[in-house]
C-alpha cells in the first residue's frame, strides 16, 4: 500500500506542475522550443516567469535535494542487493558483512559508492552513465520478473502470471530502447555485466554452489520453489542396518521435496524362500518408520534379478538418482571391495556409503570429524549434510588435516588458510580446524574418530572424473569403530571456466542421482 501512495501523492504533486508549466510558464514562442533551448533549465525557468527570482531558486533548491534523494535511494537500494549477493556467495563474501549494533552494511554501501565514482568517471558523458545504470536495472528488474514467473509455475500455476509477462517485456523493451538511443550507455553496461559473469564463473561460483547447496538443505520450500524433486536411492539387503541406512538417507534428501527410494533385490532362486521375503519386508517396514519420522517421502521398490549389484546400478541410472546411498559391507569379506568400486564407477551418481550400528540415528552424531586434503570435489555433499543436520540442533565440526611432520611452517600457514576457507563454507555451525603433523595419517586419524561421535570422509577421484573409495579410506575403515560416512561427488571436466559454468547452472539441474548397493 505505501507504494502505491507514494506513487499517487508523486502524481498529484507532478501532473498540475507540468500543466501549469506548459501554459503559464510557457514562453511566447512556445514550450517545444524554450525545451529545445534550454532542457535542464525549462522547469525552472516556466516558474521563474510567474514567481520571479525567488520562485527560481526554489525550484532550483528543490532539483538538488530531488536528486540527492534519488542518488540515496539507489546507492543504499543497490548496496542492499550487493549484500544480499554477497550472503549467497555470488559476490565476495566481505561485502555482506555489517558494521555496528544497527547491523548496517557498510563494506556494501562503501563498495556500491565506489563503483559509481567509477562508472562516472570511467564515462566522460555523466547522462549516458546515469543510462547505463538505468540499463542496468531494468535488466535486474527483468530478472526479477521471470524469477516469479518460474516460481509460480513451479508452484503448480497453469496459467502465466500477467503483471509479470508485462513486467519482462515492458523491461525489456526499455532497456533495449535505451541501448539504442544512448549506445554508449549499451556498451558501459554489457561491459559491466561481462565483467560480472566472468568474475562469478571464474571466482565465485564454488562459493556460491556451496551456499545455494546449503540453503536448500535448510530451507526445503527453496527447493521446491526451483523444481527440484531429487531422488536418493537407498538399496537395503540387511533388516539390523536397514533403520541407520534410512536415516541418513532421509538425511542426505532434501525433505518435503526429494524422495528416497527404498530397493530391495531378490534373485530368482530366492523367491520361494518365506525368510528371504519376510526379511524384505522387515527391511520395508524399518526404513519407511525411519523416513517418516524425518518427514522425507519414501518410496519402496522390489526388483528380482540374478545380479544384485548389476540391478542396483540399472535401477539407479533409469530413475536418475541424483544420489546413490550404500551400506559399507564387511571389507574383508573376499571381492566385496571389487564389486563395490565396480558398482560405484557404472553409476552416474553421487555416492554415500555408510557404516554405523543398528538403529544408529545420524542426529545422536554432536561431535564430527572431517578429514580433508584442501580440495572441493565433494564439498557440496558435505555442505549439503551439515546444513541437514543443523536443522535441528548444529553439531560440533573438526576439520583436520594431516601433514608429513617435516613440513616448513610456511606451508602450514598456507594449509591452514586452505582448510580454514573451505571449513567456512561448508560449515553451517561450530567448527575448527586442526594440522596434524605425523608421518601416520591414517594412525592419527583413527585415533581422533575414536574420541568423535561420526567420522566424514571424501573418497578418491579417479577416471573420468568418478570417485573410488580408495586405499586411505578402506584402512581407516578396517581400523576404526566410529559410525563412517563415505562422500563421492561427481564432478565434471574441462577447463576451469567451463567448470565454473556448470556450476553456474548447477541450480538447475535434473532431478536426482542415480546408483545403488547391493548387500552388505
Amino acid at each position: 500500500f505505501a507504494m502505491y501512495a507514494a506513487l499517487g501523492i508523486t502524481l498529484v504533486i507532478y501532473l498540475p506542475l507540468l500543466a501549469i508549466i506548459a501554459t503559464v510558464g510557457a514562453p511566447p514562442e512556445g514550450i517545444h522550443a524554450a525545451a529545445q533551448a534550454n532542457p535542464e533549465g525549462l522547469v525552472a525557468e516556466a516558474v521563474d516567469r510567474y514567481l520571479g527570482t525567488p520562485g527560481y531558486w526554489l525550484v532550483i533548491g528543490a532539483g538538488i535535494l530531488s536528486m540527492l534523494s534519488a542518488l540515496s535511494a539507489n546507492l543504499y537500494g543497490a548496496s542492499r542487493v550487493a549484500f544480499s549477493m554477497a550472503r549467497d556467495r555470488t559476490l565476495p563474501r566481505q561485502i555482506g558483512q555489517v558494521r555496528g549494533r544497527a547491523g548496517t552494511p557498510a563494506i556494501a554501501v562503501i563498495t556500491t559508492g565506489l563503483m559509481m565514482v567509477v562508472i562516472v568517471l570511467a564515462v566522460d558523458n555523466v547522462a549516458a552513465a546515469g543510462a547505463a545504470a538505468s540499463l542496468i536495472f531494468l535488466v535486474s528488474f527483468a530478472m526479477v520478473h521471470c524469477t516469479a514467473i518460474l516460481t509460480l509455475r513451479r508452484s503448480g500455476e497453469v496459467r502465466l502470471p500477467l503483471l509479470p509477462v508485462l513486467g519482462v517485456i515492458f523491461c525489456l523493451a526499455l532497456a533495449i530502447f535505451q541501448a539504442v538511443v544512448v549506445p554508449e550507455a549499451g556498451r558501459v553496461a554489457a561491459l559491466w555485466l561481462g565483467v560480472g559473469v566472468v568474475l562469478y564463473l571464474m571466482a565465485l561460483a564454488p562459493g556460491a554452489r556451496l551456499a545455494d547447496v546449503s540453503a536448500e538443505a535448510k530451507d526445503p520450500e527453496l527447493a521446491r520453489s526451483r523444481g527440484r524433486n531429487p531422488l536418493v536411492l537407498a538399496p537395503t539387503a540387511n533388516p539390523a542396518s536397514t533403520a541407520s541406512l534410512s536415516n541418513v538417507a532421509a538425511t542426505v534428501c532434501t525433505p518435503n521435496a526429494g524422495k528416497v527410494v527404498l530397493l530391495s533385490v531378490l534373485r530368482p532362486d530366492q523367491i520361494p524362500d518365506d525368510a528371504m521375503i519376510r526379511d524384505a519386508k522387515d527391511i520395508l517396514a524399518e526404513s519407511f518408520g525411519q523416513n517418516l519420522d524425518v518427514t522425507a517421502s519414501p518410496e519402496t521398490l522390489f526388483t528380482v534379478a540374478s545380479d544384485v549389484w548389476e540391478e542396483i546400478a540399472r535401477v539407479a541410472n533409469e530413475h536418475s538418482c541424483e544420489t546413490v546411498l550404500l551400506g559399507l559391507p564387511r571389507i574383508e569379506k573376499s571381492g566385496v571391495e571389487t564389486r563395490m568400486e565396480g558398482l560405484i564407477s557404472a553409476i552416474d551418481a553421487n555416492v554415500v556409503i555408510v557404516r554405523a550400528p543398528t538403529r544408529w540415528r545420524i542426529s545422536e552424531a554432536t561431535r564430527i570429524l572431517v578429514p580433508v586434503r584442501g580440495q572441493r570435489v565433494h564439498s557440496p555433499l558435505r555442505a549439503r549434510l551439515f546444513a541437514s543436520l543443523s536443522r535441528t540442533t548444529p553439531p560440533d565440526l573438526t576439520f583436520v588435516q594431516t601433514l608429513p611432520s617435516a613440513t616448513r611452517v610456511e606451508a602450514q600457514r598456507r594449509q591452514r588458510l586452505m582448510i580454514q576457507r573451505l571449513a567456512r563454507d561448508e560449515a553451517a555451525g561450530p567448527y575448527q580446524v586442526e594440522i596434524d603433523l605425523v608421518d601416520d595419517p591414517i594412525a592419527s586419524i583413527v585415533s581422533r574418530a575414536s574420541e568423535s561421535d561420526l567420522l566424514v570422509m571424501g573418497m578418491e577421484s579417479r577416471r573420468r572424473h568418478k570417485p573410488s573409495i580408495g586405499p586411505f579410506a578402506l584402512e581407516v575403515a578396517r581400523r576404526s569403530t566410529v559410525p563412517l560416512i563415505l562422500l563421492g561427488c561427481r564432478y565434471y571436466a574441462g577447463s576451469f571456466s567451463a567448470r565454473g559454468f556448470v556450476q553456474a547452472v548447477s541450480a538447475i539441474q535434473k532431478p536426482g542421482g542415480r546408483r545403488r548397493d547391493d548387500n552388505w
